[in-house]
């Protein structure tokens, strides 16, 4: 995350850095914009120790022995900035916070009108500590070694009494003494000196003298620049090369907090896939309707080629002449439609006689015409006297129905249950 500025509270110092000063501010600032801030929650005791049983109980183990050797007083928050796993135990990195700064720390933070990241000061120290490799830091009148040595980290501090070049050199020889004996029995470390707020004009090169002469261990000087301080000073600062280790997995903020930091990082990252995704789908629009006319044109011209080719043959059929039997084959069919659907003689009888039944005796079945002038078919007939129920009639007429014909009475008035002659038109339905 893009910081706008970063604070540093170093022991009981607040400073803040914009990239070109390096000024000092009130305790507990209030803030504009986004604000990186480290922390060395006003010089809490830390240190690196190997703990025995599971790692899960380095918290309240290094608590317990903090407050055992009085190097805390009451309740204190452990943070742990490096852990690693050894034989039967643990390698862990700390910083024993007593309870009250850090609940101002965090109520500080949270207060900010925008997102404030706290990093512990040893935690970014971590970032440039790896097998082989240490650094020693300086800020104010403290000194701060830390260094790997095969799975151990290496840990040392040192209080000048005062800011003076001569207590700062008795300090840094008194530091490489302490290292030597941290690394006695092993291979050196390369060391990496950073000074966060040394003036300009101080002899730091002398101080990396003494360091050598004391510890053996020479230091290499980390990229610095020149930055303004307070009351016109400059001071030479690497805190840009200690910022290079900065890392939002080391905030103590609150996890909600941690998460919208995240989530904001990653905001240039999604607009960008948003871009592509939008610029996607505009190029597969524009393949599509390209597609699709291309499509449309396609199918216009093969329609347009079928009408051309059904005219041309359309055309043909007209241009030619009809063969000589054309009339005699025509007349053939025409007559051949009228046999179809004329009444076929030997069906109709059938039909007659199925309809009939044992219900009555058929007498005469003719030809005729209907007033209409429609052909039809007259049938005479006569009920037998076991259909002189009065339903004998009824189920005839239902049986000409079934079988496709109308049935109409010649003679209604004739045509009473009371007689036993019958005489109907039949008419064929229309299939």
């Amino acid at each position: 995350m893009k910081h706008s500025m970063i604070v540093l509270r170093l022991g009981e110092r607040w400073l803040q850095f914009d990239g070109k000063r390096l000024v000092t501010v009130p305790a507990f600032p209030q803030c504009s914009g986004a604000v990186g801030v480290i922390d060395d929650f006003a010089g809490a005791p830390a240190g690196s120790r190997a703990l025995d049983g599971k790692p899960e109980h380095a918290n309240a183990v290094i608590e317990r022995q903090m407050r055992s050797e009085g190097l805390v007083d009451g309740e204190s928050h452990v943070l742990i900035h490096h852990r690693t796993i050894v034989p039967g135990g643990v390698q862990t990195l700390f910083t024993a916070v007593s309870v009250d700064v850090w609940q101002q720390v965090q109520a500080w933070a949270q207060a900010q009108p925008d997102h404030c990241q706290v990093v512990p000061l040893l935690a970014l120290l971590s970032q440039h500590v790896s097998n082989g490799t240490g650094i020693v830091l300086n800020y104010g009148r403290s000194l701060v070694f830390l260094a790997q040595q095969g799975s151990s980290l290496r840990y040392a501090s040192m209080m000048a009494f005062s800011e003076n070049p001569d207590d700062l050199l008795m300090a840094m020889a008194s530091l490489g003494d302490q290292v030597r004996s941290l690394l006695a029995g092993g291979s050196s470390p390369e060391l990496i000196w950073c000074a966060l707020d040394a003036p300009q004009d101080r002899d730091d090169d002398g101080l990396r003298a003494a360091f050598l002469r004391s510890a053996g261990v020479a230091l290499q000087a980390c990229p610095s620049q020149l930055v303004a301080g307070g009351d016109g000073v400059r001071l030479r600062s690497g805190l840009g090369y200690l910022l290079n280790g900065w890392s939002d997995r080391d905030a103590i903020n609150p996890q909600p907090a941690r998460l919208l930091v995240a989530a904001e990082s990653w905001l240039p990252v999604a607009a960008m896939v948003c871009v592509v995704i939008a610029l996607a789908l505009f190029g597969y629009g524009a393949y599509a309707y390209i597609k699709s006319n291309d499509i449309l044109r396609e199918a216009s011209q093969r329609t347009l080629e079928a009408v051309k080719r059904s005219e041309i043959a359309s055309n043909r059929l007209m241009r030619e002449v009809p063969p000589a039997r054309y009339p005699a084959v025509r007349d053939f069919l025409a007559r051949a439609d009228r046999i179809n659907t004329s009444y076929n003689p030997y069906k109709l009888v059938g039909v007659v006689r199925d309809a009939a039944g044992a219900d009555a005796r058929i007498l005469r079945v003719r030809l005729d015409k209907d007033p209409k002038g429609l052909q039809s078919i007259v049938i005479d007939g006569a009920l037998k006297e076991t259909a002189m129920d009065g339903q004998g009639l009824s189920r005839i007429i239902t049986r000409l129905r079934m079988a496709g014909y109308e049935p109409a009475a010649l003679n209604p008035a004739d045509a009473s249950q009371s007689t036993a002659f019958f005489s109907y038109r039949l008419v064929r339905k229309a299939s």
